[in-house]
């Protein structure tokens, strides 16, 4: 792994760590339940784009990159993350203990994927906002694992790790 991975992985990881966390774990707001009924569409009737305005519409008429912009961003990251946080610990006792263990590993990956992605993702746009990029990211990246955590558990899912205790 390069220094430039570790450390991108390292900061994101950390940032996970950072987050204030909840007694027990959030579920996500009524009010943003139409984003994951929206990538659950994505295969019939609806399209990224559509998902993505509706993710982003909490800061929409925000001048991007600015302070309160880069605010509500943050804030979303939280929404999204503790609502991930929710379906997998959720999801976890519904799993069989394998399939559970292989989640959390998965997990384990995943932070580190994101962390990367969306470090490149920041590179890329840094002469947009790198930060508002970062969190935009970040917040997609949630979104896709919650939305898939969410399908799992309704038994909608076909992921490996998905095997729902009988």
């Amino acid at each position: 792994m390069s220094i430039t991975k570790s450390l991108v992985c390292g900061l994101y990881g950390a940032l996970l760590a950072a987050l204030p966390v909840a007694a027990e774990p959030v579920p996500l707001p009524e009010d943003r339940q139409p984003v994951l009924a929206c990538v659950d569409a994505m295969e019939s009737d609806a399209d990224w784009d559509q998902c993505l305005t509706l993710i982003f519409a909490p800061c929409e008429g925000l001048d991007v990159g600015t302070p309160l912009h880069l605010e509500c961003l943050v804030s979303e990251r939280q929404v999204w993350i503790k609502a991930l946080e929710h379906e997998q610990a959720t999801l976890s006792d519904l799993l069989i203990p394998t399939a559970s263990s292989e989640m959390a590993a998965i997990m384990g990956e995943w932070i580190g994927y994101v962390g990367q992605k969306c470090g490149d993702v920041a590179k890329e746009k840094a002469s947009i906002s790198a930060e508002a990029a970062q969190l935009g990211c970040e917040i997609a990246e949630s979104v896709g694992v919650t939305s898939e955590f969410a399908a799992c558990r309704a038994g909608n899912s076909t992921a490996p790790y998905c095997i729902l205790r009988d």
